[in-house]
């Protein structure tokens, strides 16, 4: 973590400015850097871009700054105001965001603080406190409920952390330094609690758990290797297509009677039973003259399908939001080269896997109107609006995806198996489920949807 040390003429201007009540200015002034270091602390932990590398910039909030900043002298000032009016700013705005965009501002440290780099390994204590400030105050009723605690593997991180910094220093690459801060903050707090990693729940509305800071959920997969050690992922196969292909055999009933799922949803269905196949297709037709690596490809193949699978549109254009702003289209973002993304988009077999799904979307919502009418009145509590469309499909998939891994979450139980971790639709053991277990699961969660298409991926993780 970093540590800040104001120069001692910010001090002796605060003292100045107001002498009463005795250390009151510099009780207010250590709060402040306090509050700053967090708040510095908290945007490399979740990772610096590389124009701010290069520029020694950071993304915060101002607006949270000013805020956690104490006030000071009768009038109640804000110690972030007082410092920049009187020339004593320890932060300096190169970029200044916007609250109602919720965009950050990127600002630059002035000379009148100096940044040291701490390993967090040295106070693993205050490590767990920073992630955890109010842990100590909880009952053990509430840590259960509010927790899910990960076993860590220590070495595994700090051996990882001795890989990629030899001498300690961050690495030069950007993915690397955030991996960096990350496993030092990880090994610190789960030594701190005796190897485990405890994440508090942050339940969506849309159905998933997610965690609140550095959780096993949002750091990269390399780095969650490291963490948990040598243990078994499962996750549901090609979990979005999968569930809507538990709606196919309604669209073939009204439609299409006495057909075959396969003829149907061909290239769905072969997503479903092996996507590998699908994806070295397309990859033919997508990455003729390319030197990017296999892997690469392939990934970013799979994040061009799912995004369709969600709703994205074939399309390699931008738009501009209400606020003015321009983006680009979901496919032309993961498909940065502007020849691969049109052969992508003029991939006939990414057309049919498209037209596969919108008809499948089509029987989703039929059965929405016929059956559960409410949910097309649900509001999202984020933007006090009904679900549009796109919404709602990610709200009822999120929700069988719960389903299913609760029903999965229910047989390990039941068989005294331990949960390593929770990352959406996928669950981590430390062994390996026997062959008729995992069938056993996979027959359940089917006979509950009545959905003849789930079953789980297995991975060793090392």
């Amino acid at each position: 973590m970093i540590k800040l040390a104001a120069n001692s003429t910010v001090l002796t201007a605060l003292q100045t400015a107001f002498p009463r009540p005795a250390n009151s200015a510099e009780n207010a002034l250590n709060k402040y850097i306090s509050a700053l270091e967090d708040i510095l602390n908290e945007a490399i932990l979740r990772g610096r871009g590389g124009y701010d590398t290069k520029f020694n910039l950071y993304s915060i909030s101002l607006q949270e700054l000013a805020n956690k900043g104490p006030q000071i002298g009768p009038e109640k000032i804000r110690i972030h105001a007082w410092l920049k009016e009187n020339g004593y700013e320890l932060v300096k705005t190169e970029e200044l965001g916007c609250g109602i965009k919720k965009q950050n501002s990127r600002v630059k440290l002035t000379n009148l603080i100096h940044l040291t780099d701490v390993d967090d390994r040295l106070n693993p204590k205050e490590a767990f406190e920073k992630i955890h400030p109010n842990f100590a105050g909880l009952t053990p009723q509430q840590i259960d409920t509010d927790y899910d605690i990960t076993a860590v593997d220590i070495n595994s991180i700090n051996n990882y952390i001795a890989k990629i910094a030899p001498q300690g220093v961050e690495p030069h690459k950007n993915k690397l330094k955030i991996s960096f801060h990350q496993a030092r903050r990880i090994a610190a707090a789960a030594s701190y609690k005796n190897g485990f990693h405890y994440q508090k729940k942050k339940p969506s509305f849309f159905g998933r758990t997610y965690y609140e800071g550095i959780s096993v959920q949002n750091v990269n997969k390399e780095l969650r290797e490291v963490m948990l050690g040598d243990c078994w992922e499962y996750d549901i196969r090609s979990s979005v297509v999968s569930w809507k292909l538990g709606f196919a055999q309604a669209y073939i009933d009204a439609h299409i009677p006495n057909n075959a799922i396969d003829n149907i949803f061909p290239v769905c269905h072969q997503y479903s039973v092996d996507k590998s196949i699908l994806i070295s297709r397309i990859k033919q037709d997508v990455f003729k003259h390319s030197h990017k690596d296999e892997d690469t490809k392939t990934g970013l193949i799979k994040e061009a399908l799912t995004a369709l699978n969600f709703g994205a549109r074939l399309s390699g254009n931008s738009y501009t939001d209400k606020q003015g702003q321009n983006h680009k289209q979901a496919i032309a973002g993961i498909l940065t080269n502007k020849i691969e993304c049109q052969l992508l988009l003029n991939c006939q077999l990414v057309k049919e896997f498209l037209a596969e799904q919108k008809k499948l979307d089509s029987v989703i919502m039929d059965w929405v109107n016929s059956t559960q009418p409410e949910l097309l009145c649900l509001i999202n509590p984020k933007t006090n609006k009904k679900l549009s469309k796109k919404s709602l499909m990610s709200y009822l998939y999120q929700h069988a995806e719960t389903e299913m891994m609760d029903i999965f979450r229910s047989y390990t139980s039941q068989n005294n198996l331990t949960i390593t971790a929770n990352i959406h639709d996928a669950i981590i053991l430390k062994k390996k489920l026997n062959g008729s277990l995992k069938k056993k699961i996979e027959q359940a969660m089917r006979t509950a949807t009545n959905n003849h298409y789930w079953f789980l991926g297995e991975k060793k993780l090392n």
